[in-house]
């Protein structure tokens, strides 16, 4: 079966949704970064590689105004989910590591 398609209409979308449900800065900062994570990660093959690199560099690179880290968690747990994976972290655990990321 073919993985859908991760966009930045995609992403963006994600993201107004995580802000609406938690509060932010409503925007894109930089469309091009966008669509450079987009385009890295989506050249990959290994779901585990796409979603780190959606981890990594939506947090690193911050495309958005606010809720990059909300953001990008949520794109990098779609694209687990997607492949069938369940991280095994907790809650806690996930926060240490995207903090740590920033």
């Amino acid at each position: 079966m073919p993985r859908p398609e991760i966009t930045p209409g995609l992403i963006s979308r994600i993201h107004d949704a995580a802000l609406r449900e938690t509060g932010g800065t409503a925007g894109i900062l930089d469309h091009g970064t966008l669509e450079h994570i987009v385009s890295k990660a989506e050249a990959e093959a290994d779901p585990v590689v796409r979603a780190s690199i959606y981890l990594h560099d939506i947090v690193k690179l911050h495309p958005f105004f606010d809720g990059n880290k909300r953001t990008a968690v949520n794109v990098c747990f779609l694209v687990l989910d997607e492949a069938g994976l369940v991280p095994e972290a907790s809650t806690t655990e996930w926060v240490s590591l995207v903090l740590a990321l920033a």
